[in-house]
């Protein structure tokens, strides 16, 4: 048998075997080729299948934006429209309700002053029997007064004395004396 030495390895290798690796080697490369174009061929078809799809969809989608942005218009106006009329009602409303409060605050401005003229018909009213009652004066009043008048007197002629008040309503003097000298002694 016929041997040859291998370029790559060095070994020594059958010519058979080395002629059909090589014939395997050259099959597989122009399998790989044709794959490979095939797959070019398949990946270009797709790539304008695509692309004739994506027109069609983005011109599809075109129109309906046109046609969204037309109905989108309308709306628009229709929207609008409806805002002048709700604006124009919420200024009668307003209006109207201005008026209310108006006469409201009018009417209860009107009630205050004729209960603050009350009142003060009824403190002048008030005020007349208190100074009538002031100027008549009561016994008791009156008694009271000459009392601590007379106790703050006896307490400056008398200053070692302890003057001690009775209690309204009790029978008998109205300030009782305790008399001591100038050592404390009662």
């Amino acid at each position: 048998m016929d041997s040859i030495i291998c370029p790559k390895c060095g070994e020594r290798v059958e010519v058979s075997k080395a002629l059909k690796h090589e014939i395997e080697d050259k099959i597989r490369t122009e399998e790989k080729l044709k794959a490979k174009e095939e797959f070019e061929k398949e990946k270009i078809k797709t790539e304008k299948i695509l692309e004739e799809k994506l027109r069609l969809e983005f011109a599809t989608e075109q129109k309906t934006a046109a046609q969204t942005a037309q109905n989108a218009l309308k709306k628009q106006k229709e929207l609008e429209e409806k805002l002048e009329r709700t604006e124009k009602e919420a200024k009668e409303k307003e209006e109207k309700i201005r008026m209310d409060a108006f006469k409201e605050v009018s009417d209860k401005a009107r009630l205050e002053k004729l209960e603050f003229e009350k009142k003060i018909s009824d403190m002048q009213k008030a005020l007349e029997v208190a100074q009538r009652k002031g100027k008549q004066g009561s016994q008791q009043l009156q008694g009271d007064v000459l009392e601590q008048d007379l106790e703050q007197r006896l307490r400056e002629a008398f200053p070692y004395d302890v003057f001690k008040p009775v209690p309204t309503g009790i029978r008998g003097g109205d300030i009782i004396q305790e008399i001591r000298n100038k050592f404390g002694n009662v």
